[in-house]
């Protein structure tokens, strides 16, 4: 708040905040972040409005917000309801993604008790969770530009209703098509609801702190599931998947309803009323980049940790309990990781480039290091750095590909996640295969190299021919700083 003013006002009556100075580089990742956060204290009734050009926000109709300006802000009783607003969304977009980390892996979790009531083998119960994540990944594209066009809120009731109907039906009678069938549907419908959680996240107002609590709800709802269903199995027997699953679709189905309004997105908005030219997310080579990172450190992430126990106990030579718990910290760390990258980049905006590069050396070195075999007790330690080093990008990623690709911002998203899923469709079995071949060595010297794939082409610094958005001047750059948004940018707010 301290950093706002009341500006001159326009012919209209509207008052400006201060801008805030631009940034370059992925280190301003956060910059057109800490700006919706800016203009929510402000009163903005739109919190993912984005500054292009001299927009006008909607005004607050609350009577409170005429009752007195804190230093450019608005009273304080409507600050802290439109962060109980904001709050109330952030848990909705928390349900939806957790609905689709969930389905994630729920059904490994209870692979016997599949197996032996479909009357499956082990590797055919694998092809039945495979159906999801083939769908899963493929339509995380589609999905954004679904959300883009719908909104966060009609996605997001669609994909919680396809994964909770596609569930019901799948615990009706263990019938091995219908099951394979219902994955495949709910495969969508999960897609849909994480492009719709991660746009519900930006709307909230909680900026990059939000993005990154986001992606750990979706990672803690993926452990939880390892844990909770086998424990509901006792009562629901074969159907504990498909029933917790659906539930969890139920509650994001809800929260959205109650939570999320029913707006259309700025960039289905700023497509009706014809105020530029519509370019091709597939054209944007700073969202590959982008893209990069996030497939490394959370898709490569997910590969290693299937395997993790496996090449630990053959490696390092340990129980398989201790094998299994230190794997699984890789994703559980996570969770503590995704939301405190989300505050380190809000807090030390200018220093995203070096947690980046920090984030991708940091977590090749500890790749490497499992060929080291000993000491035993240091294994949970690598585990916990590696967690630490593929969470912390996370919401610095996202945020930046909403904010440099404003008027497709949902599908910007869809396509950096689809890159992360398709490394796991992908790498997970090719992992498997090398160390099922006796390979395991020369597969992580590998799966460590991978992880400095990104450092060739990290993104940010001046858009340049190819780097910037297409169509765009190498002055104008991006809102997040991966080129820097034009300093006479502003956002007005109406004067009560």
């Amino acid at each position: 708040m301290d950093s706002l003013r009341r500006g001159p006002a326009s012919p209209s009556g509207d008052r400006f905040c201060m801008e805030t100075p631009a940034r370059s580089g992925i280190g301003a990742i956060m910059h057109a972040s800490i700006a919706t956060r800016r203009r929510v204290a402000v009163g903005c009734a739109r919190a993912s409005c984005t500054p292009r050009g001299r927009r006008t926000c909607p005004d607050i109709a609350d009577p409170s917000s005429r009752e007195g300006w804190v230093r450019g802000g608005m009273s304080h009783s409507v600050i802290r309801g439109l962060r109980a607003v904001g709050s109330r969304r952030l848990l909705a977009a928390c349900l939806l993604g957790g609905t689709a980390g969930w389905s994630l892996t729920a059904a490994g979790a209870e692979v016997t008790s599949l197996a032996r009531a479909y009357h499956l083998s082990l590797p055919q119960v694998g092809i039945l969770t495979s159906a999801f994540s083939i769908t899963y990944a493929t339509a995380q594209v589609p999905s954004g530009m679904a959300v883009d066009r719908f909104g966060a809120r009609r996605a997001g009731v669609w994909g919680a209703a396809m994964v909770a109907a596609a569930y019901a039906v799948a615990s009706v009678a263990p019938w091995g098509g219908v099951a394979f069938t219902c994955r495949a549907i709910a495969g969508i419908g999960a897609a849909l609801c994480y492009v719709a959680g991660a746009e519900a996240a930006r709307g909230s107002g909680t900026g990059a702190v939000g993005q990154g609590v986001f992606g750990g709800a979706a990672a803690a709802a993926g452990g939880a599931a390892l844990l909770v269903v086998p424990l509901a199995g006792h009562a629901l027997g074969w159907r504990s998947t498909w029933v917790t699953s659906a539930l969890l679709a139920l509650a994001g189905l809800v929260a959205v309803l109650s939570a999320v309004p029913a707006a259309v997105p700025d960039g289905a908005r700023e497509a009706t009323e014809g105020t530029g030219t519509r370019h091709s997310l597939l054209r944007d080579g700073e969202l590959y980049r982008l893209a990069a990172v996030h497939a490394v450190t959370f898709g490569g992430s997910v590969v290693l940790s299937n395997w993790a126990a496996l090449i630990l106990r053959r490696t390092w030579h340990v129980s398989g309990t201790f094998a299994a718990v230190s794997a699984s910290l890789i994703l559980l760390t996570t969770i503590v990781s995704r939301p405190l990258g989300g505050y380190l980049a809000r807090r030390r905006p200018g220093h995203g480039l070096r947690w980046t590069v920090g984030s991708l050396l940091t977590g090749s070195l500890c790749v490497l290091a499992l060929t080291a075999g000993q000491p035993a007790a240091v294994a949970p330690l690598l585990c916990v750095v590696l967690g630490i080093a593929s969470g912390l990008p996370f919401a610095g990623v996202f945020a930046a590909a909403q904010q440099r690709r404003p008027d497709r911002s949902a599908g910007a998203v869809g396509l950096i996640n689809a890159h992360a899923n398709l490394v796991i469709v992908i790498g997970t079995p090719l992992l498997g295969a090398a160390v099922a071949g006796g390979w395991t060595s020369t597969a992580i010297v590998v799966s460590a190299a991978v992880w400095t794939i990104p450092l060739i082409c990290l993104p940010g610094g001046p858009p340049g021919p190819g780097r910037g958005r297409p169509g765009e001047s190498p002055e104008r750059g991006t809102a997040t700083g991966h080129g820097a948004a034009p300093p006479s940018e502003r956002t007005t707010v109406r004067d009560p």
